[in-house]
């Protein structure tokens, strides 16, 4: 989660914040057809939508290389199992 709101808060700063930024022209054929009155906010919010997805499955993959790394070894030999006696 804590990855997830971090990549959304940098996509947020690496989002267009005026409109001569040439990459606002490459939205404008959505912008166009859904009819958005505040470009620079839409885009916004699909820089954040898209660095969540993007910091959410950084954070997957990350997790699993940690538990991975993390976990004891299996034995290479099977030992012997306890009785209800031992116990």
């Amino acid at each position: 989660l804590a990855i997830s709101a971090l990549f959304a808060a940098i996509a947020f700063r690496l989002a267009p914040a005026f409109p001569e930024d040439a990459r606002v022209q490459n939205w404008s054929p959505m912008l166009a057809d859904y009819d958005i009155t505040d470009a620079l906010g839409f885009i916004r919010a699909g820089y954040i939508h898209n660095a969540s997805y993007l910091g959410g499955l950084t954070g997957l993959i990350t997790i699993l290389v940690w538990l991975r790394l993390t976990r004891p070894p299996k034995p290479l030999v099977p030992g012997p199992t306890a009785t209800a006696e031992q116990c």
